[in-house]
């Protein structure tokens, strides 16, 4: 049993970084989804390598076809709250893809495990 000072105690039990599970990384697109066990979901994120292309699909759906006028659809949804949200939705899914290209995942589904072992895969069993 490790015990804490008292002044640690009061901010919840903290475990020691050695008993720590590992942080868990997924890699895939959205044809082939990722299902992460409920025990797992603190320590999981979830990359979909497609989801750029989604956003800007989804974003520049029903622009008129001269290019002037698209151009002025789309500067009125980019100043807009929604036009925010999808900058932010944007730079999240792109922070994935860079991610994803940092660890050299080649194809997917891909499991990096602490943030240095890819593992590829079909399916994936985790105990629940």
């Amino acid at each position: 049993m490790v015990c804490w000072p008292s002044s640690v105690q009061r901010f919840g039990p903290l475990r020691p970084h050695h008993l720590l599970p590992p942080p868990l990384r997924f890699f895939t697109v959205h044809a082939q989804p990722v299902t992460v066990p409920p025990t797992l979901m603190a320590q999981t994120r979830v990359a979909y390598l497609d989801e750029p292309a989604r956003l800007e699909q989804s974003f520049s759906a029903n622009l008129p076809q001269p290019p002037e006028q698209a151009a002025a659809v789309v500067q009125q949804r980019l100043a807009g709250p929604a036009g925010q949200q999808f900058q932010q939705q944007l730079q999240a899914a792109y922070a994935g893809v860079v991610r994803a290209h940092e660890l050299k995942v080649l194809k997917v589904p891909a499991v990096v495990v602490g943030g240095r072992y890819v593992v590829y895969g079909q399916t994936m069993w985790l105990p629940q």
